[in-house]
């Protein structure tokens, strides 16, 4: 027992230090397009003209943190593939485990299944295809097997699957080196048999966790679900952030404040991303880069 709370210990004070000394060595990346990349054929989709946050995000961000029973817990995500809504669609808190949870609903119009997989895999072959998804946030990305993604045997779901991306981002935490475990959604617990009945074209779920010094900690637990509509997609995005740790130090982690940042950023980068996807997927989806 000693030695865990010790381990426990050491991991927090670990993680903590995580957050200035990646902001530090991150200060040389730039989240702007360098002279190479303004030169190719992604910068024009680069642009920092941001649309206003939804009104339910302006509402979620002014009601502040929900309580713990208005949120979805991990062990029943599958509720999220229910027709219908939940409680909070948008919103953020601390939940009784300590933990912190986060809420966020996007409209996609246009866009479709077959460009959300597309993208997943597409973005990462190139810095600039990450910066243009939410410019000023967004730094850098990179992926474990790289090959992959040449290989046309695979589906997109085989691509991404076991095969971490590395982003290097800010999502209002400062800086910081990434990684994204990418898992099927029945790993998460999705019964993946009712999601064509209920709407549900498809769910990227991953294990977030930061990098330093060559170790990844993992803290959090992430999923992207996405139905359709007559316009396009919705997309219904979770975070359980801290999910991972020693229940001692998730909040000092992950507190109300890092939840909320979460919370606008990812609210931000997907509806920039929705705002350009059928374009950038119809001009590139053919292409051999």
């Amino acid at each position: 027992m000693v030695h865990l709370k010790r381990f426990s210990l050491s991991l927090a004070i670990l993680i903590s230090l995580s957050f200035c000394a990646c902001s530090d060595n991150m200060s040389n990346l730039k989240a702007g397009l360098t002279k190479k990349e303004k030169g190719m054929p992604e910068a024009k989709y680069y642009s920092t003209d941001f649309s206003e946050f939804p009104d339910v995000v302006l509402d979620a961000i002014s009601y502040g943190p929900i309580s713990p029973d208005q949120a979805l817990a991990f062990e029943n995500i599958n509720d999220l593939a229910n027709p219908g809504y939940l409680e909070v669609e948008n919103g953020y808190g601390i939940l009784e485990d300590g933990s912190a949870y986060v809420a966020a609903r996007t409209e996609m119009p246009g866009a479709d299944m077959e460009m959300i997989q597309w993208w997943f895999w597409w973005h990462t072959l190139k810095n600039i295809r990450y910066k243009i998804w939410c410019p000023g946030d967004h730094y850098a990305i990179g992926a474990k097997y790289l090959d992959r993604y040449a290989d046309p045997t695979l589906s997109p779901e085989e691509k991404i699957t076991d095969n971490p991306h590395y982003p290097v981002e800010d999502v209002g935490l400062g800086i910081l080196a990434l990684s994204i475990s990418f898992v099927p959604p029945e790993t998460f617990g999705f019964d993946t048999s009712a999601f064509e009945n209920n709407g549900v074209e498809g769910a990227i779920c991953g294990i977030v966790g930061i990098k330093l010094f060559g170790v990844t900690i993992d803290h959090t637990y992430m999923c992207h679900l996405f139905r359709k509509t007559d316009t396009g997609l919705e997309l219904r995005s979770r975070f359980w952030l801290g999910a991972k740790l020693d229940p001692a130090w998730r909040k000092i982690i992950f507190n109300e404040d890092a939840a909320l940042g979460v919370m606008e950023h990812c609210s931000r980068e997907y509806n920039h991303l929705a705002s350009f996807l059928p374009d950038i997927y119809n001009e590139f989806v053919d292409s051999e880069e």
